[in-house]
């Protein structure tokens, strides 16, 4: 009886044990060391993005299927500017629809577009696809429906945040800003308050080069809502900020080209090649590495990939962009066939011409110093001849002899 009694009770310190071990491995938890205790949050689920890198900074509930409400605008908002050229009203009729606790002009919008809700909702999962989104399906353009086929999580919802910060939507909307005295700026993009629209938060923050996107849904009030977003803002841009190893169009060395007017493409960085940091870490934690084709075939179009290059931090690959080719180069002619391009042909030719020129230009200079140099040798002759006729014909007006 004892025997079983210390049996019952090993049993109830393990599964104890392992309990507290899930809480711990469950909460919301950072991606890297920070410093600081992160915020308790009123939302039941929550994700803050670097909008620069795509990398999550905090998580809770990262999986979790929820029904998107409010936040199914910012997808709205997305096919919009992909399938209509939008005018100034546009983009204030997206600001306000964003912003709005209802769905006032969020299904005029749709069939505006594509002439029914439901064919713009294909347009709209065409687009989660797209993006990348796994568990994402939308049957409501406003996102105002409890139905449950209309779902998705937090980590497709933060693609679709980030493409809409990507976008021009979001330097173009007009929306208040809030600033702290630590030079952080908050702006809320999606809001939703009530049980039609959903108690959700979709907002960004900047401070400095460093922008983060934060999603927060399932808190008990609007309220809470924002206050867990721009929260949970302050926490990761103080621990956390974007840095910049390679920007947009910097030179990354050059790759060869088989058959082209030039025997070498350059090549550069198609986009900036950002990382996220502690914001404590140095630069120098990032190291570049360049990978590029062997060879290019012509014609070689200007913004052809012709490599990556990566960020690496503790020997691990975090980060990485396309090299493009900064020119088009056409194809050359049949001597290109024995290694030799158009330019190379131009130069040779060039360099032949000048070689020309100059055994011209000395045989001239050398042609002109033996005429001058035979002209005094003549000279000298006429002179001494002279000189030898006058000795003569004093000698023989004096009648000297010879």
């Amino acid at each position: 009886m004892t025997l079983n009694r210390r049996i019952r009770k090993t049993y109830i310190c393990f599964i104890t044990a392992l309990i507290m071990v899930l809480s711990v491995f469950t909460q919301a938890v950072p991606v890297f060391a920070v410093t600081g205790e992160a915020p308790v949050t009123d939302s039941s689920a929550a994700i803050v993005v670097d909008a620069g890198t795509g990398a999550v900074v905090y998580r809770k509930n990262e999986k979790a299927s929820f029904n998107p409400k409010a936040m199914t605008k910012l997808m709205t908002a997305l096919v919009a500017a992909d399938k209509k050229k939008l005018t100034d009203g546009d983009i204030a009729k997206i600001g306000d629809m964003l912003t709005a606790s209802d769905s006032k002009g969020t299904e005029a919008l749709a069939k505006e577009i594509s002439g029914s809700t439901s064919a713009f909702c294909k347009e709209m999962n065409a687009k989660a696809k797209e993006l990348g989104c796994k568990g994402t399906n939308f049957v409501s353009p406003e996102g105002q429906t409890s139905d449950e086929k209309h779902k998705t999580t937090l980590a497709d919802m933060k693609l679709i945040a980030k493409a809409f910060a990507d976008s021009k939507l979001s330097s173009t909307i007009k929306t208040e800003k809030k600033k702290d005295k630590d030079e952080k700026a908050y702006m809320t993009l999606v809001s939703g308050d009530g049980e039609k629209s959903g108690i959700c938060t979709v907002a960004v923050g900047d401070k400095g080069e460093t922008r983060l996107i934060v999603l927060a849904t399932g808190g008990s009030s609007a309220e809470s809502s924002l206050t867990d977003a721009e929260s949970l803002l302050s926490y990761c841009l103080d621990n956390y900020r974007t840095y910049t190893a390679m920007k947009a169009g910097e030179k990354a060395g050059k790759v060869k080209v088989k058959g082209g007017q030039k025997s070498y493409a350059k090549v550069a960085a198609k986009e900036d090649l950002k990382v996220t940091l502690p914001s404590e870490g140095a630069d120098s934690l990032v190291e570049t590495e360049t990978v590029l084709e062997e060879e290019l075939k012509a014609p070689v179009e200007k913004g052809t990939v012709a490599g990556k290059v990566r960020a690496i931090e503790a020997g691990v690959v975090t980060a990485e962009v396309d090299l493009v080719v900064t020119g088009d180069i056409g194809t050359g002619g049949p001597w290109t066939k024995v290694g030799i391009s158009d330019y190379m042909l131009i130069g040779i030719g060039a360099a032949l011409v000048l070689l020309l020129i100059l055994v011209i230009v000395i045989k001239v200079k050398r042609s002109r110093k033996k005429k001058r140099i035979a002209e005094m040798r003549a000279k000298k002759r006429q002179e001494e001849a002279m000189r030898i006729a006058l000795e003569r014909a004093e000698k023989k007006r004096r009648d000297w002899p010879y």
